[in-house]
């Protein structure tokens, strides 16, 4: 029989942040329950979240969006963490479904979003376990909205303006374009 430090080595390290602290500690003895997760702590506030996550190996940051404080458009935090730590994936939990919330989770890096409200804690654990497979966690109305701002966003040159060959920027300068770069 393994011991629960040796499923501790091989469990996904989870890092809980709200800024309720009940639900914070709510889910930490539910994913801390099952063998597949290792609760490495929780944090109330966003000062907590980056101390914990720089003393700490997370593999998985479950964090709120009112701690991050998303719907005042800043994500800088989940960012910020996300590109010191390649190996971090974040998860923002959400109230409600609002496009520029999930869509504002998404820009800061988050690879799931999950509306705790409508869903069980079994499918929190099906997106922690989907967002380390490398998975996105989302359902297909966010998806959706991920896939119009694609659409409608400006479309970006293919070619590096350094990449344009002599012949390029002479057609290109025929034409009445003026050459990239």
């Amino acid at each position: 029989m393994r011991s629960r430090h040796q499923l501790a080595n091989r469990a996904i390290s989870v890092l809980v942040a709200d800024t309720n602290v009940m639900a914070a500690r709510f889910l930490c003895m539910e994913l801390g329950a099952r063998p597949e997760f290792h609760v490495v702590g929780a944090a109330s506030s966003a000062a907590q979240l980056v101390n914990m996550v720089e003393r700490r190996e997370v593999r998985i940051v479950l964090v709120s969006a009112s701690l991050l404080e998303l719907k005042a458009g800043d994500g800088a935090i989940l960012a910020e963490l996300l590109q010191r730590f390649s190996s971090l994936r974040g998860i923002v939990m959400i109230d409600h479904p609002d496009r520029a919330l999930v869509m504002q989770a998404f820009r800061a890096g988050a690879r799931g979003v999950f509306n705790r409200f409508e869903c069980q804690v079994d499918s929190l654990c099906k997106c922690i376990l989907c967002v380390d497979g490398g998975q996105v966690w989302a359902n297909a109305e966010q998806l959706n909205w991920r896939l119009d701002a694609v659409v409608e966003s400006p479309p970006r040159p293919i070619v590096s303006p350094g990449a344009w060959s002599c012949s390029a920027r002479a057609r290109m300068k025929w034409s009445g374009w003026p050459p990239p770069g």
